[in-house]
């Protein structure tokens, strides 16, 4: 929305069709239920705007339990599958804090996978909207069963790993469906399953670290959904070594001289280093410097006469160890 705001205008009203002032969450239950199971379906309905202030300093004056929460929602909720109307139950106030809960009976569902979502209907102080998702398979289908491979269970950071799943189901019959691949938070993706009840991924993006990979099989209509064993993966940091150089070397004092240091690695992965390369002479530091494309380097031309003994340390970084370098550079008169 736009508004011209000053200090002589008043504030902008958000209409309810802008922000609407009420929010409904439908809780999961059981991903999988038994055939003749009657699922109850919890819901919730709360207020997501606050009576003014000076309204709720007033209503405290009279009602010590007095609340920010705008007016309790009331009407029904109905719970759909698909367009079809599964069962509805009215929101009864309860509380005076702006959430009402309820719970709503339904008859047994058919075999296969549903997905589930709410209907709030609105009333005289808040409009209707639909809310949740919810998916649950029942019982009776072909069970499935996943398995999982890696091509590779100890790899370094930006290298490629391949995941695989297989599902099957019994007799000679093949599920449909998709597969997702997740470690814990991660997911590393969704892949539909092909003519052969297979699945993979492959990725180059894992950071260094230990995953317990699993393959999780959605379920379709006539096959029930299932989950793999962990697959255990070793991310370990991309090993490096450091060079150092000065150039030129030897140099005539107060002639400007360039020291590099570059971080070498196995070309081919898909991680970059990052972090700061620190360049001593003897235990004085001459720069810390940001490693930028592999590589730092800083000129001077402060060196006396001598020849100094270089050192560079490497911090590594997320993706890359840490390394170190020694040198030398030779200052003439």
């Amino acid at each position: 929305m736009t508004n011209n705001i000053s200090n002589n205008n008043p504030p902008y009203s958000c209409p309810a069709d802008a922000f609407a002032p009420i929010m409904g969450e439908l809780i999961p239950g059981p991903a999988q239920i038994d055939p003749g199971t009657k699922p109850v379906i919890q819901v919730q309905v709360l207020t997501t705007q606050a009576v003014p202030y000076a309204t709720y300093l007033a209503n405290r004056a009279t009602d010590p339990n007095a609340s920010l929460a705008l007016t309790p929602p009331t009407g029904t909720v109905t719970i759909y599958d698909g367009n079809t109307a599964l069962g509805s139950a009215p929101l009864v106030v309860n509380s005076n804090n702006g959430l009402e809960s309820l719970s709503i009976p339904l008859e047994p569902l058919s075999a296969g996978v549903h997905t589930l979502t709410a209907q709030y209907s609105g009333d005289a102080n808040y409009p209707a909207f639909k809310f949740g998702n919810y998916t649950v398979a029942v019982g009776s289908g072909r069970s499935t069963s996943t398995s999982l491979s890696a091509s590779s269970s100890t790899l370094t950071a930006g290298q490629t790993v391949t995941f695989s799943a297989t599902v099957t189901a019994p007799g000679h019959s093949i599920p449909s469906g998709t597969v997702t691949f997740t470690s814990g938070s991660l997911n590393l993706g969704t892949v539909p399953l092909n003519s052969s009840g297979q699945a993979s991924i492959t990725t180059s993006s894992m950071t260094p670290g230990t995953y317990s990979v699993v393959a999780s099989y959605t379920g379709q209509q006539s096959s029930m959904p299932s989950q793999s064993s962990p697959v255990s993966v070793v991310i370990a940091k991309v090993p490096d070594t450091l060079a150092l150089s000065a150039t030129p070397s030897p140099a005539k004092v107060g002639t400007a001289v360039t020291i590099s240091a570059a971080v070498q690695y196995v070309s081919g992965d898909t991680f970059f280093p990052t972090g700061t390369v620190t360049i001593k002479d003897g235990s004085t530091t001459l720069a810390t410097l940001s490693v930028s494309d592999g590589a730092a380097s800083f000129t001077t031309s402060s060196l006396a006469v001598g020849t100094h003994t270089l050192s560079a340390t490497y911090s590594g970084d997320a993706n890359f160890v840490s390394a170190t370098a020694a040198g030398s550079v030779t200052i003439t008169p």
